[in-house]
């Protein structure tokens, strides 16, 4: 996906590799967000803040939002079934959603 600044692209395989990383085209440097196995990384609007769920062991999932460098990192959430969703205009807020069997929840946030 293009950078909102247009400043590079952010590239995502599809792959469990252990790592979230931020990879600066320009200056050719990579940055972990993450170490624990993470996925489902969404940006905002302005891509300084990112969120994603992580699965460490043993079979939890967390929602967590940092900064596109790592920085500033915040659990939001922890249980089963977290995923994310999207950001608002304003930076600021954003949406995830919980999935039960048989039933499901939206939630949005600020941070």
């Amino acid at each position: 996906m293009p950078d909102p600044e247009g400043k590079g692209i952010y590239c995502v395989n599809g792959k469990s590799s252990g790592l979230l990383t931020a990879y600066y085209v320009h200056s050719k440097v990579s940055t972990d967000i993450a170490a624990d196995d993470a996925s489902q990384p969404a940006i905002s609007p302005d891509g300084k803040r990112v969120m994603y769920v992580t699965t460490p062991p043993p079979q939890k999932v967390e929602l967590w939002v940092s900064d596109i460098d790592g920085s500033n990192q915040a659990k939001i959430a922890t249980g089963s079934g977290l995923g994310t969703t999207n950001w608002a205009p304003d930076n600021l807020h954003f949406a995830y959603f919980r999935s039960r069997a048989g039933a499901g929840a939206a939630f949005v946030r600020s941070q």
